[in-house]
């Protein structure tokens, strides 16, 4: 990895997607416990009731995963970086004399990322509990 600079896709030789799967499958499964066990505290504790609880902290959670995907896998957490470094300095080049021109290539960098297929199937697992959680909510409760 090259000093002083962020870690992207290309650091990193990519698995084939039956390597990655079985990972996808046990994250995306704890996602969904902890959703059920969350929405069931929040049930019993609350007058919404279990099954309304647990509907809607699916869908709450799906919104949350998939949006924390898309800001991955859109590139917006390297425009923070680069963002940063331009206001406040940063983690600037080893040599001090180069000018802005050098942060606005890092920014450049940042509009186009390289591929994050697990930012992909986050968004497909936050868009698949937060279907779950609208699905729950339709059908049992009233």
């Amino acid at each position: 990895m090259r000093p002083n600079s962020h870690i992207d896709a290309s650091d990193f030789p990519e698995e084939p997607l039956r390597d990655r799967m079985p990972r996808y499958l046990k994250n995306y499964g704890v996602l969904v416990a902890g959703s059920v066990v969350v929405g069931f505290v929040f049930g019993l504790l609350s007058d919404a009731g279990v099954v309304r609880a647990v509907g809607g902290t699916f869908a709450i959670v799906g919104l949350l995963v998939a949006g924390v995907g898309a800001f991955f896998g859109g590139g917006y957490d390297s425009l923070g970086r680069g963002t940063t470094g331009l206001l406040f300095g940063g983690r600037g080049p080893e040599d001090p004399k180069k000018d802005a021109t050098y942060f606005q290539d890092r920014l450049r960098e940042g509009l186009r990322p390289e591929a994050n297929p697990s930012a992909f199937w986050s968004v497909l697992g936050g868009i698949g509990l937060l279907a779950a959680g609208l699905g729950i909510l339709e059908l049992f409760v009233n």
